[in-house]
């Protein structure tokens, strides 16, 4: 799973596993309550002890990728937004997400020369 140089010293990460058809809810509370049972026994200078709760139900089952060698971004981006919609609608979907739009930014190119002979200031273009 993990190789010993993922982490630096003085950290410590166990995971805890449920067989599948327990409780897990309860199955949690256990592990806090025994957790909870020997903080005051840990060394002092351990400065934290963090407990994080992960499920099986917190993974991606599916990702899909809207590609178009003609549709503009703005396209894309709304096709994405409907099919999000969608999606949503659909009992037992915990959640959906849309990444990787590019931000839309709009450049401009100013010919300080051009504007000088067109008596245009700077600062109307801006």
């Amino acid at each position: 799973m993990w190789e010993k140089d993922d982490f630096t010293d003085g950290l410590l990460v166990s995971h805890v596993e449920f067989l599948t058809g327990s409780d897990p809810d309860e199955k949690y509370a256990e592990v806090v309550q025994q957790i909870n049972s020997i903080r005051d026994q840990l060394p002092e200078d351990i400065l934290s002890l963090n407990m994080t709760r992960w499920a099986v139900s917190n993974v991606e089952i599916l990702q899909i990728a809207l590609v178009s060698d003609s549709a503009s971004y703005e396209t894309l981006e709304e096709e994405a937004d409907i099919l999000k919609k969608r999606l949503e609608k659909i009992s037992g979907i915990k959640q959906v997400e849309t990444h990787a739009i590019p931000v839309r930014e709009v450049r401009v190119a100013i010919d300080l020369e051009k504007l000088t002979q067109m008596h245009i200031p700077l600062q109307q273009v801006f």
